[in-house]
């Protein structure tokens, strides 16, 4: 296999990966809607997706659920930084 094929490859798997991930998140949240966990794991996997909106809606879900849990307010600044920049951009 090609080094080019090779990373094609790894970047399918990669976005395979993390669109079973979202759906996986999804539904735990189905069954367990308070879990402050799952949603910020959604929270990551829409951040990784470029669902900038989504990352951060799950972001102040998270923090509404644990308003201390510092890594989830990570990913709020990240997206919402990114959402500023795209806006300015227009």
């Amino acid at each position: 296999m090609s080094e080019s094929a090779s990373e094609n490859h790894r970047a399918s798997y990669r976005k395979n990966l993390n669109q079973t991930n979202i759906v996986s998140n999804q539904k735990v949240l189905e069954i367990e809607p308070n879990s402050f966990a799952t949603h910020y794991n959604l929270g990551g996997a829409l951040f990784q997706k470029g669902q900038l909106d989504e990352a951060i809606a799950e972001s102040q879900e998270v923090l509404r659920l644990k308003p201390d849990f510092s890594p989830a307010q990570d990913v709020l600044f990240k997206a919402q930084t990114l959402v500023q920049q795209r806006e300015g951009n227009k």
